[in-house]
C-alpha cells in the first residue's frame, strides 16, 4: 500500500464571501480540509476554488487506519537542513512518537 501526504489549506474568506452560498466542498466546515475539497462539484462543474495545495517537505504525520492525522510535527525553522540532518530529525521524531505508533 502506498500513501500520499498533501498539505492543503482552505482559503475561504468569510469577509469577502459574505453574500455567497457556502460551497459543497465545505461540508465539514470552512477551514476543515477534507477529501470533500478534492471532489468535483457536479452541479457547479468545478473543483473547490478555495483549496490551496502546498508542499510538506518539512512535515511528518502519523495517521490512524482511516488516514486521519493523529500526530504531526514540522521543522519550519529548519528549511535549510541537509539530507543527513533531515534524516536525523525524522529518526528523533519517530523515536519520540514511538508510543503512538506501537500503542495507539
Amino acid at each position: 500500500m502506498k500513501n500520499i501526504l498533501l498539505e492543503g489549506n482552505c482559503m475561504y474568506n468569510f469577509e469577502k464571501e459574505v453574500n455567497t452560498e457556502l460551497p459543497n466542498c465545505c461540508i465539514c466546515g470552512v477551514n476543515n480540509v477534507s477529501i470533500n475539497c478534492l471532489k468535483y462539484d457536479e452541479d457547479k462543474r468545478i473543483y473547490c476554488p478555495y483549496l490551496a495545495l502546498g508542499t510538506a517537505k518539512t512535515t511528518i504525520a502519523l495517521t490512524d487506519e482511516q488516514g486521519y492525522v493523529v500526530e504531526a510535527d514540522g521543522f519550519w525553522a529548519d528549511l535549510s537542513l541537509s539530507a543527513d540532518e533531515w534524516r536525523q530529525k525524522e529518526k528523533e521524531w519517530v523515536k519520540e512518537k514511538r508510543h503512538y505508533i506501537f500503542h495507539g
